[in-house]
């Protein structure tokens, strides 16, 4: 919820297309080793250089 007068001038949505759909809480194995490239990505989005390790991220 914005302030009236100010709203942002961009929404982005990042999302990701699920490959199956079923019962668990867990993230697929696949999707665990793209988390680095999708932090990378919204932090990128907005504004920060950053570097994305498995476990680590650095701003820089």
């Amino acid at each position: 919820m914005c302030l009236p007068g100010n709203e942002p001038a961009e929404i982005v949505i990042i999302g990701i297309e699920p490959k199956e759909i079923d019962w668990g809480t867990e993230l697929s194995a696949e999707l665990q080793q793209k988390v680095p490239e999708i932090v990378k990505a919204v932090l990128k989005e907005i504004g920060l250089d950053c570097q994305v390790d498995k476990e680590v991220i650095c701003l820089v």
